[in-house]
């Protein structure tokens, strides 16, 4: 037998928020308003730019960065999430426009789910991510999400340098 998706999944009885909770939902909207401020930045006639072959291109990042929260929000809601890949072609500039606003709403959607955690989300939930096992919620929250972004957000930052100097 597999190992399960996720454990100890939100205990459907209403408990409290936790304090922290809102910490964490504020520290995700101040990152994914840094975030969408580069996006906003890239011409349409440069979304499929990319500083050379082989790496990522605006539309890219940016439909990675979708992947990334959908993957979250399966897991929060206790589904097994397929690894999610940053793949040089895979985002389309044409779609840009919809991605954009998927990845406001989405950042909405993962702003209220942090805000929403009890105590016992944050020090007691464990996920199942494929190839590394049970993991506290807390470091996936920030590694696996907050700092992923945070990262490619200074990726993203770099190649806006190298485009428009």
């Amino acid at each position: 037998m597999g190992e399960p998706s996720s454990y100890a999944a939100m205990d459907p009885v209403a408990a409290e928020p936790s304090p922290f909770a809102a910490i964490l939902a504020e520290f995700s909207e101040k990152v994914r308003a840094s975030t969408l401020k580069r996006l906003r930045l890239v011409r349409p006639n440069d979304r499929a730019w990319r500083a050379e072959e082989g790496l990522l291109s605006f539309a890219d990042v940016l439909t990675h960065l979708v992947h990334a929260d959908r993957w979250l929000i399966e897991l929060l809601d206790g589904s097994q999430a397929a690894e999610i890949e940053s793949l040089p072609g895979m985002g389309k500039p044409g779609e840009w426009d919809r991605l954009m606003d998927s990845l406001v709403s989405l950042g909405v959607e993962r702003a209220r789910r942090f805000a929403a955690l009890t105590d016992h989300d944050l020090f007691e939930r464990k996920i199942y991510i494929n190839g590394n096992g049970l993991m506290a919620l807390p470091q996936l929250l920030l590694r696996y999400c907050l700092d992923h972004e945070i990262q490619i957000r200074g990726s993203l930052q770099m190649a806006l340098k190298l485009r428009y100097r």
